[in-house]
């Protein structure tokens, strides 16, 4: 995938479950109850791993490691938007798996990423706004410090070329002379599977209507 800020982009659809570079969180063994702060005083990794970067992948994706990245994007719905993550229906930006700055106390794509390497991470969200979805005359009105997080609430996949021009435009602003590399996570089908979910049921009704003239 290429962006017009010619960024060299890795494609990741998928949820992080299982990624072979996360560290483990050290937590107190004997804790009958474990406070917030013992599941985030620590975060370190048992000798040997993760296996150390090379100095320079080239652009041989093989060879890419945590290290390495230096920009974090998102595209998807509202989960990727981090709609209603707390508990009013607001879009908590920095609080998005993928597309959040994130913290000690919400783990975010980001904030795993930024403990390799010395290359300070950019590109996700921070803040929380109204929400805007697909059908609003301006998406991204409040996306001013959405940065790379250009998820949209109520997306399908069929609005991805309109996130993809969204996040093409958005790398034009890093300054990047297309050197670094970025991941991106592609979080789409929630909103696909409703809108199947409504066809099939208003085509049954549709159906038992039919049959019963």
């Amino acid at each position: 995938m290429t962006t017009s800020s010619s960024l060299t982009v890795v494609v990741l659809q998928l949820v992080l479950s299982g990624m072979m570079f996360l560290p483990e969180v050290v937590r107190q063994p004997d804790d009958d109850t474990p406070s917030d702060s013992d599941f985030h005083r620590d975060f370190v990794c048992p000798h040997g791993f993760p296996a150390p970067a090379m100095l320079d992948p080239g652009d041989d994706i093989t060879h890419v490691h945590p290290a390495h990245f230096r920009y974090v994007a998102a595209m998807g719905d509202s989960i990727t938007a981090g709609f209603a993550s707390k508990t009013l229906p607001l879009e908590f930006r920095g609080f998005s798996f993928s597309g959040g700055m994130g913290g000690a106390n919400q783990h975010t794509l980001e904030w795993f990423l930024s403990h390799y390497g010395s290359k300070q991470k950019q590109g996700g969200a921070v803040g929380q706004h109204l929400p805007h979805t697909v059908d609003s005359p301006n998406p991204y009105k409040y996306s001013e410090n959405d940065h790379l997080n250009v998820a949209v609430s109520s997306a399908s996949s069929r609005d991805y070329p309109m996130q993809l021009e969204r996040l093409q435009n958005q790398s034009l602003t890093l300054g990047d002379d297309g050197s670094e590399w970025m991941v991106v996570t592609i979080f789409f089908g929630a909103n696909d599977n409703l809108r199947t979910t409504l066809q099939l049921r208003n085509t049954a009704r549709t159906r038992i209507h039919c049959g019963s003239v």
